[in-house]
């Protein structure tokens, strides 16, 4: 069954955080996967230390060993990302479509370097001036369930 080896797979493997997926988003994660969309790096929010904790998942294809210095092989490599983020768009449009969620707690994305895609809460990056323990847990708790919310949602495509 391919969600059962995508997992496996995305559990063995190593993002820039180090040698496991944060347990609190694995599931996004590995459905992405799961949906062609692939990660590089992810973390599920840590309100209990200082900082930003707001949970992000960066999508991108892999280009490790790619000569992105020669044109041809970098646009194609963006391209390739551009793609990803038709299909991002696309779901986020559908899962925002009908629901009522308040904009500063709906999930968006960037692009970064590469065209890489990251998925974030839209008002997650100010979450690093938020210095009240409670305060940070609620949010914390409001920014999980719009990203577990979204994995139940695309577990329907």
């Amino acid at each position: 069954m391919k969600s059962i080896e995508t997992r496996e797979k995305i559990i063995s493997g190593v993002d820039f955080q180090g040698p496991h997926i944060d347990k609190d988003i694995l599931e996004l994660v590995t459905t992405l996967n799961y949906l062609n969309i692939p990660t590089i790096a992810s973390c599920q929010g840590h309100p209990e230390k200082k900082g930003n904790f707001s949970p992000f998942i960066s999508i991108s294809y892999n280009h490790e060993g790619l000569n992105l210095r020669d044109r041809e092989v970098f646009l194609d490599f963006k391209e390739s990302n551009m793609k990803l983020e038709i299909k991002i768009l696309n779901y986020l449009q559908e899962f925002y479509k009908n629901r009522t969620t308040d904009y500063q707690n709906q999930i968006i994305y960037n692009i970064m370097n590469l065209h890489t895609l990251r998925l974030k809460i839209f008002s997650g990056g100010i979450s690093y001036l938020t210095t009240n323990k409670e305060e940070r847990k609620q949010l914390h708790a409001i920014y999980k369930k719009e990203f577990d919310d979204f994995t139940q949602f695309l577990k329907t495509k």
